[in-house]
Formats: structure tokens, sequence, C-alpha cells
């Protein structure tokens, strides 16, 4: 695992191969059998491993299994910016999961906030990679607003407005969509 001084130093050395390398994984449409590939340029992403979820609302497993779930049916856009959100969306459920007392379930209360967090510390490997930082920032930090807008749980107008007034606002949607419909379940 490589340390964020070495991260650094991989990054300014980071060159066209590597990329290619590391969309190809993150594009295979099997991104569970790179999870340790990915997460030697992204630590954090490492640490989802076993991270337990709801299984109300993520019958498929745990986060590291939702996670390349997510990558894997964004994969199909072959879009960096997606691709990167799908990654990081929800990297701070393994700094925020708790267990809810009253239910005894899982739960990860403002995780989008921590993962949007983690993502500013990763700009320079996002821009390098070819990915649009704003973008996926402002993809990982809403996620859970698209869900609840797309549930009808965004009640309030000028909240819904806000929402589709985002230039992210389409791409935020299909991410949603890919966020939420897992393959076989």
């Amino acid at each position: 695992m490589r340390t964020i001084g070495m991260l650094i130093e991989f990054i300014d050395n980071f060159t066209d191969g590597d990329l290619d390398v590391f969309w190809a994984a993150v594009w295979s449409g099997h991104s569970i059998k790179y999870f340790d590939y990915i997460a030697s340029y992204i630590p954090e992403f490492g640490k989802l491993k076993g991270v337990p979820q709801n299984p109300k609302w993520h019958p498929e497993g745990n986060c590291d299994i939702h996670v390349c779930l997510v990558i894997d049916n964004v994969a199909q856009f072959k879009d960096k910016d997606l691709s990167m959100a799908a990654i990081f969306h929800d990297i701070g459920k393994a700094y925020t999961t708790t267990i809810n007392p009253k239910t005894g379930q899982p739960t990860a209360p403002d995780h989008e906030t921590v993962s949007a967090n983690i993502v500013d510390k990763y700009k320079q490997f996002i821009t390098i990679s070819g990915a649009n930082y704003k973008v996926v920032r402002d993809i990982v930090s809403m996620h859970m607003k698209m869900h609840q807008y797309n549930s009808g749980q965004l009640k309030k107008q000028s909240k819904r407005e806000n929402l589709e007034n985002m230039d992210v606002f389409k791409k935020l949607n299909v991410f949603a969509k890919a966020d939420h419909d897992m393959p076989g379940l």
C-alpha cells in the first residue's frame, strides 16, 4: 500500500501507460478482481473491504461489493467522471459506519460529505487521470440527494430545482441509477 508521500511521488511520475492500466481495470466490468489494485492508488478505497451495509438498502452485501458493482454499472459508459465518482461515492462509509441502536443495522450518516472531502485529497490524481474534479466532487457530494429526488422524498420544490439546475444533473441522475440498480437483485 502506498503512503501519501509515495502517492505524491507516484502522481508526479504517473505515465500514460499507468493510466491505460488503471482505466482498463476500472472499465473491465469485473472491478472486484482489481479491488486491491485500485486500492493501491487510493488507499481509502481499500478500507471499504468488509464494511457492513444495511441489507434493506444493500442486499448485495458489504460496501466493497456494492462499490465494485457501481463501478461495473458505469463502466459501460467509459466516462471517467462517472467512474471516478463510483470509486469515491461511498468511500466515507469506511469512516462513518456505525450500528443504529434502534434497528441494530449499519448506518453511515453523512458519508457523502466525508467521501467528498476524500475526493478533495485526490484532486490532482483525479485531474491527471482525465476526469473532471469538480464534476466528480459534485456527484459524490450530491448522490444521496439525487436518491431522495428520484424516490420523491425530496419534496421541497426549491431543493428539487436547486438539484435540477446543477451543471451535473444529468450525470448525477445516470450515476444514481447505477448506484441503485444492482445486477441480479
